[in-house]
């Protein structure tokens, strides 16, 4: 089952057509990036879109921990747990990471999709072509050899092993 998991904040703090709807208020934002993903879930033919939020006490008390919008499953987080604690438990207890898509900008979050073998994207692959910013900037593409990927993956699969993660 294709699945895709959004790191919500990250994400409309990283779109301009979403970071522009926090002027009304941050449910617009949500709601927002909810139709966007119902769209993008239907044209790209994506079984589940599982956005996640940082929720804060008086966030969760006003929403279930999940909900609907738009037929989009989003999370609030609660009790202290953050956004990508929850994204980094669903990716490891998920199963097939092959089948799994993770859009975030955060390092920990990225860091630990690589670990486990889940594919990461930035924010910028829900865009469409005409739709990104001409004003956004692009980031420098950072090579490093295959042999340095390598090593990089292999300490960090082996830090999450010592701390009983992977």
């Amino acid at each position: 089952m294709r699945t895709i998991i959004l790191d919500g904040y990250n994400v409309i703090y990283k779109i301009p057509e979403l970071t522009s709807k926090l002027n009304e208020s941050l449910e617009a934002a949500r709601i927002a990036l909810a139709m966007l993903l119902s769209t993008w879930k239907k044209k790209y033919l994506y079984s589940r879109v599982y956005i996640v939020f940082d929720g804060k006490d008086n966030v969760t008390r006003e929403y279930p921990q999940t909900k609907k919008v738009c037929g989009i499953d989003c999370c609030f987080t609660g009790g202290g747990e953050e956004a990508d604690e929850r994204i980094i438990t669903l990716i490891r207890d998920y199963g097939d990471s092959s089948e799994i898509t993770v859009i975030s900008d955060d390092n920990k979050v990225r860091n630990n999709c690589k670990a486990f073998g889940v594919k990461a994207e930035s924010p910028s692959f829900l865009q469409e072509p005409g739709m990104k910013s001409k004003n956004s900037k692009k980031e420098p593409i950072k090579i490093i050899s295959t042999k340095k990927d390598r090593e990089i993956t292999a300490y960090y699969a082996n830090y999450l092993k010592q701390k009983g993660r992977l």
